[in-house]
């Protein structure tokens, strides 16, 4: 069957060099877009995992908070030694 050129004003040569830029031109569109669809599945986990860290350095810094607070209440002065050990003994 006889196929009709797109345009009478484009050679033949010229209109499937063209086909094949456009060909090529809508691969990498195609391959760009599904790169944007990866990275954009990766911000998304990044951001999951910036949360998570969030969570865990406030419970962290709670836990720290804490422990100094009962480390104030714990800690003896060591201006003098503590009775038994200097009771009961003679030199």
């Amino acid at each position: 069957m006889y196929k009709k050129r797109e345009s009478p004003d484009i050679p033949l040569s010229k209109a499937d060099a063209l086909r094949k830029e456009v060909e090529e031109l809508e691969g990498k569109k195609a391959k760009q877009e599904r790169d944007i669809e990866k990275n954009g599945r990766t911000i998304t986990n990044l951001q999951a995992a910036i949360g998570r860290l969030k969570g865990e350095i406030a419970e962290l810094q709670k836990t720290k908070k804490a422990l100094e607070k009962d480390k104030g209440k714990q800690e003896p002065s060591h201006s003098e030694p503590p009775d038994w050990c200097t009771s009961g003994w003679e030199f």
